[in-house]
């Protein structure tokens, strides 16, 4: 190859990476700017609220025909699909005294499978418009990513200060699940230990858990981190016995420490 030729090659080049780069400035603002919409629209609706509640008290019937004949904020988004309802009547933790973003990034770190975002507020407890701007916001960072319209996924590519970040959300979450159901926790392991010849920690954590503590949307990542509380906690404790199934490897199972039976008791 001729020096001309590589010259007009590198001149391409460049230009190239001028025009991505510039793309990738123009998506980082669309970006920044959906996530202060979001925002502005989660204080609109705050206030629309507070108006509504106002206006039940001084004026019922027109508050009831406001009701009636006001649009569904879904209609006309192309981008974001009917939720699908979610599997538990009630979230199954209390996460108010964390932030909103370390709520979220928890529960898609830990979830089997992408979200909607109105599954996600269900089960953080919160308003869909108070979860929204947080989406966009970690999107905007890299952390998730949509899939379908208007569901999320953690990314599945993420540096080290990302995944750490991620960790220490998935951790905040299964503490909070673990602080609100651990009683119920305890007890379906003393009423399996009650019934069976031992209760297999395998067993428990795949089969057990999540319908105790109605996180079915978790995956391995999230009911390992709430079985490790557990054991940090020495509320229950591992030990090995024999597997009936393969006498030559013993199989791990798990029981209520004293502290465990005394929270039982309770």
């Amino acid at each position: 190859m001729t020096s001309s030729a590589a010259d007009e090659l590198r001149e391409a080049l460049t230009r190239l990476l001028s025009e991505r780069d510039t793309l990738l400035a123009e998506i980082a603002s669309i970006e920044q700017n959906l996530g202060e919409k979001h925002e502005s629209l989660a204080d609109l609706n705050e206030k629309v609220d507070a108006l509504e509640k106002s206006l039940a008290v001084l004026q019922p019937e027109r508050a009831h025909e406001l009701q009636r004949s006001e649009p569904d904020p879904e209609d006309g988004e192309e981008d974001e699909e009917e939720a699908p309802a979610v599997e538990e009547a009630k979230p199954p933790a209390d996460f108010s005294h964390l932030s909103r973003q370390v709520a979220v990034l928890g529960i898609l770190a830990g979830a089997a499978g992408p979200l909607h975002y109105q599954e996600i507020a269900a089960i953080a407890g919160a308003p869909a418009n108070s979860v929204t701007p947080n989406l966009s916001n970690l999107k905007y960072r890299d952390l998730v990513e949509t899939t379908d319209p208007g569901k999320y996924r953690l990314a599945p590519v993420l540096d080290l200060e990302d995944e750490h970040a991620v960790n220490e959300a998935l951790r905040a979450v299964a503490i909070a699940i673990v602080d609100d159901q651990q009683w119920d926790i305890l007890d379906a392991v003393a009423g399996m230990d009650e019934r069976l010849p031992f209760v297999g920690f395998e067993h428990f954590r795949r089969n057990r858990l999540a319908s105790v503590t109605a996180t079915r949307w978790a995956n391995d990542r999230l009911t390992h981190a709430m079985m490790k509380e557990l054991l940090e906690r020495e509320l229950i404790e591992v030990y090995h016995t024999d597997n009936p199934r393969n006498p030559d490897f013993p199989t791990a199972a798990i029981r209520l420490t004293p502290e465990g039976l005394d929270e039982i008791a309770d």
